[in-house]
């Protein structure tokens, strides 16, 4: 597996971690994903180093790594990065799937937080992911009411409400 490093400038430390072994990589993914480190009532999940030396893994690392492999298997890279890193408008853009303009106006809406960099604006991936869980939660609530209301509007004008004849004749 090679590193492609990211520049390391603006606070980041991330690292994207590109597939070359694709053989090794799918048999592991394979092995770490028939290991549910929550059903294990009795062990946990350890990593050996190259001296012997034995380290328990936390559940949450090691789903980590249980995403990692099973991506790097199937020939995708991974990037690692803390949530305080500061990312441009063009990676917040790329990250959210919309064009910078479209963010750039949401920023100056109050939508996201953002520090001004000279003239250049900077935004935590905290707030990136805070914004797209807010945003997803935000349509699926519209989505729902949408599908309420498209049930209530789909009764033919004219038609009775069956339930309502039955409160009616009870």
């Amino acid at each position: 597996m090679t590193t492609a490093a990211i520049p390391q400038n603006r606070n980041r430390e991330a690292r994207t971690y590109l597939p070359e072994q694709a053989r090794e990589l799918l048999e592991f993914a394979h092995a770490i994903n028939g290991i549910d480190v929550s059903a294990r009532q009795s062990g946990q999940a350890m990593l050996v180093g190259p001296d012997g030396v034995q380290h328990i893994i936390p559940s949450e690392l090691f789903e980590v790594l249980e995403v990692a492999a099973r991506h790097l298997a199937l020939g995708d890279g991974v990037t690692i990065m803390p949530n305080a890193a500061k990312l441009t408008t063009q990676e917040v853009a790329d990250f959210l799937g919309m064009s910078r303009p479209t963010l750039v106006k949401l920023l100056e809406a109050g939508e996201m937080p953002f520090e001004t960099v000279g003239r250049h604006r900077r935004v935590t991936l905290r707030d990136v992911v805070a914004y797209q869980e807010r945003a997803r939660s935000e349509r699926r609530a519209t989505l729902g009411e949408l599908a309420r209301d498209g049930i209530a509007e789909s009764q033919p004008t004219g038609v009775p409400n069956l339930k309502r004849i039955a409160e009616m004749e009870s």
